[in-house]
């Protein structure tokens, strides 16, 4: 009978303060972990500021140079169009023409006399 209470003991013994004695060493480990972490994460705060300030310049630069090949291509596109103006004028204005003028058909394209 006494082996059975021994028995008995242990396994209460196992239920209540093992279980909880195993538990706060789980918790242990788990704060452990999760200290380790934030460690590691502060370790690199430093390296992701200056990350995230260069990244932030590049950034700026980049919208600088889009802004000015917006701006140059504003300007090429207007000298185009001023070129084609003064080019369809000197077609206008010269003598020579591709399709010579035929000249008006309700009164023939021929001379006679």
């Amino acid at each position: 009978m006494c082996e059975y209470l021994i028995k008995v003991n242990e396994i209460k013994v196992k239920k209540g303060a093992d279980f909880l004695q195993n538990l706060i060493k789980y918790f242990h480990a788990q704060c452990n972990y999760f200290q380790d972490g934030l460690k590691a994460v502060e370790s690199m705060k430093p390296s992701v500021e200056k990350l995230a300030s260069d990244l932030n310049a590049i950034k700026q630069s980049q919208d600088g140079e889009k802004k000015q090949l917006s701006q140059l291509r504003d300007v090429l596109k207007a000298s185009l169009l001023t070129e084609q103006k003064e080019d369809s004028q000197a077609k206008q204005s010269s003598g020579y023409s591709l399709h010579q003028l035929q000249g008006n058909k309700a009164f023939g394209t021929e001379r006679s006399g």
